[in-house]
């Protein structure tokens, strides 16, 4: 039921308990979707919806809506109503020779991908190591939202030297596989390097793309894309909502685990 519209009759029954309806019916809700009963992306029917199924009224279903927001089980998307943010993610194997865009594109089910920031940065410390170049270098930045199911999944960044690859950011913009937009560029044989596992707290610029609250971890993921000679010429970091989207390598370990 990835995406799709939940039905009210899909609707758990509220428990016959003394205290606030608005209390029953977020217990009923939460159980459902932390058990996975709906995937990540189901829409919700409308307050009005639910309010008319249990017989109460609009405020007591909006009570127990904004709690399970609150508690990252849900999320308000405005043109698409309210949708599950926290049942089972979806699963993204990450092959070799496989950028993570192209990872996305292939496994996510109602996969977007929008370009959220293009940047001029210099390297610093750690991208001039991973990039091979100096501290002090210009460098270009293109960050793309990554959707699944209608949620924003992760925050996906590639970044180069300013003055290799001309014009490679359009080429990137077009094509969901920044390992075709290098061969395009003429970089034969390109290599993913090994990633780089780790976690990060989200700034308030990255809370608001991704729909989460500030204190919330992410899953960092870094690597670099080589040609068949091992010299770097694209950054590929990701920052992961884990509980909506998880990572895995064939032969390896689940990344998100």
């Amino acid at each position: 039921m990835r995406g799709a519209m939940l039905q009210l009759t899909d609707l758990p029954a509220i428990a016959d308990v003394a205290g606030p309806r608005w209390q029953a019916v977020y217990q009923a809700l939460a159980s459902s979707i932390r058990a996975g009963d709906w995937a990540v992306g189901t829409r919700l029917p409308a307050e009005g919806e639910v309010a008319a199924h249990y017989a109460l009224n609009r405020h007591t279903v909006r009570r127990a809506m904004g709690l399970l927001a609150v508690d990252g089980l849900v999320v308000a998307r405005p043109g698409r109503g309210t949708l599950v943010s926290g049942g089972p993610p979806q699963q993204v194997p990450l092959h070799p020779g496989t950028d993570l865009t192209a990872a996305f594109a292939a496994s996510l089910e109602g996969f977007e991908r929008r370009v959220s920031a293009r940047d001029s940065l210099r390297a610093g410390t750690d991208r001039a190591r991973q990039l091979g170049c100096g501290e002090t270098d210009a460098l270009k930045q293109t960050e793309f939202r990554i959707l699944g199911a209608g949620l924003t999944v992760a925050l996906c960044r590639y970044t180069r030297i300013d003055d290799r690859l001309p014009a490679f950011d359009d080429r990137l913009i077009a094509t969901p596989s920044a390992v075709a937009a290098l061969r395009h560029a003429g970089v034969e044989e390109v290599r993913r390097g090994d990633l780089r596992f780790g976690a990060a707290l989200p700034d308030a610029r990255e809370a608001s793309l991704l729909q989460i609250a500030p204190s919330r971890p992410l899953l960092l993921v870094e690597g670099v894309l080589a040609d068949g000679a091992g010299a770097p010429w694209l950054l590929e970091t990701a920052l992961l909502v884990s509980d909506r989207v998880r990572l895995s390598v064939p032969g390896g370990s689940d990344t998100a685990s």
